[in-house]
């Protein structure tokens, strides 16, 4: 009977889909309990995602001393977040500013150093603008949920509808495996399934003509952030930038797109609302 569970466990870890499937499930249902909860549990929750983000963002440029740059830049994401949860963003950006530099001063070559800095803003673009979304007075928790399926979404969509139908590359240079028909495939089931949401439960404060034009930048910058990451990762000659999510990589590989589309829907809510 060991040997049996063992056998279907193993099997279970060397298929990709079933994998890529769990994990994403498992990752999906505590960013749901989180949001639900929200305040600082989720504030929190986001924060940590943003510091291993940022830590394989070192690990990949080759940034060292990687330990030190690393708990620098967890202490800044950290401080930055709970300045934006307390509604006190000039001192979480403070926070954010202060860390920054202190991995630039402490990297052992001055070229790494601004490349970590800069990746600091890029990790906090995982955290700050959804916590800014939840903390909306009314519709917050309706409208991170819809962010949520809006992202989700693009990337099944992009997933399966590119691997059924192939066909020719998005941007070969790039990312060998993307395809016109998951980048278009992934446009229709992002903005398909906002539309679908919000007609539901009408969780986004705009006209219906706006909710589409949103719907449709934030699918965009799901793939958009995508391609971004994809770029990043040729340039430094690495597939995945960890292992340490079964199927999907690592958190930057997995939070490429959602960072983007975070940072443009409430970018364009905190301007319109």
């Amino acid at each position: 009977m060991r040997n049996t569970t063992r056998s279907f466990l193993t099997r279970f870890a060397q298929n990709e889909l079933a994998s890529r499937v769990a994990s994403a499930l498992g990752l999906a249902l505590l960013a749901l309990g989180a949001t639900v909860l929200g305040g600082i549990v989720f504030a929190l929750f986001w924060a940590a995602a943003a510091v291993f983000f940022f830590a394989e963002f070192l690990k990949m440029i080759g940034y060292g001393p990687l330990a030190i740059g690393a708990a620098v830049g967890a202490i800044g994401l950290a401080g930055a977040t709970i300045g934006f949860e307390r509604s006190a963003p000039l001192v979480g950006m403070a926070a954010l500013i202060v860390a920054a530099v202190m991995i630039a001063a402490r990297a052992e070559t001055w070229d790494r150093g601004l490349i970590g800095a800069a990746g600091l803003g890029y990790a906090a673009c995982v955290v700050l603008p959804v916590v800014v979304l939840r903390s909306l007075a009314v519709h917050g928790l309706g409208v991170t949920l819809w962010l949520y399926a809006i992202v989700w979404s693009t990337d099944i969509g992009a997933f399966f509808i590119g691997r059924r139908v192939g066909g020719p590359k998005l941007w070969l240079r790039v990312s060998p495996k993307k395809t016109w028909a998951g980048f278009i495939g992934g446009m229709f089931a992002g903005v398909g399934v906002a539309m679908l949401v919000n007609a539901a439960g009408s969780v986004v404060p705009l006209s219906p003509g706006a909710v589409f034009a949103l719907s449709v930048a934030a699918s965009l910058s799901v793939h958009a952030g995508d391609l971004f990451e994809s770029a990043l990762k040729r340039g430094y000659s690495i597939k995945d930038t960890s292992q340490l999510i079964p199927g999907h990589g690592g958190f930057m590989d997995r939070l490429d797109g959602f960072a983007l589309a975070s940072l443009v829907v409430t970018v364009t809510l905190e301007a319109l609302v």
